[in-house]
């Protein structure tokens, strides 16, 4: 046991503020990977295309799943707001959504790539969420 005059520097994942006698976590959308943080200021926000979903992180724990984005700050691989919007997809790992390709629509949801190529007689520009545009 240590005696009562010790000081230990605040952990990786926690910040210390004056007169802390414990550690308090880095709350989820946010991680610490340094030692010595005095503030909840000094946990950063989750890096973008990534999620950090538990308490007390040193690094974010993965990447946003297909189908949707994760901005900086993300706290699930699945955020329910950043569901990839229809006339877009997002892959594995994106930050935001992409247009649907040229020639191709995309008329979902949530959807991870380009759907289906344009219907027989029409032409789809970028971001089209359906297949008989009329422009």
């Amino acid at each position: 046991s240590q005696p009562a005059d010790v000081t230990v520097e605040c952990p990786v994942g926690y910040y210390c503020p004056a007169g802390s006698s414990t550690p308090t976590p880095c709350p989820p959308g946010t991680f610490s990977n340094a030692t010595g943080a005095r503030a909840l200021s000094y946990c950063l926000a989750c890096t973008e295309r990534k999620y950090c979903n538990q308490y007390a992180l040193s690094a974010p724990v993965g990447t946003c799943d297909p189908g949707y984005y994760c901005p900086s700050g993300s706290n699930t691989s699945t955020p329910v707001q950043y569901r990839c919007p229809a006339g877009s997809y997002c892959p594995v790992s994106s930050n935001a959504p992409t247009s649907c390709d040229p020639g191709w629509f995309c008329p979902y949801e949530g959807l991870s790539s380009s759907f289906q190529p344009c219907y027989a007689g029409y032409y789809c520009l970028g971001g089209s969420a359906v297949g008989d545009p009329t422009y």
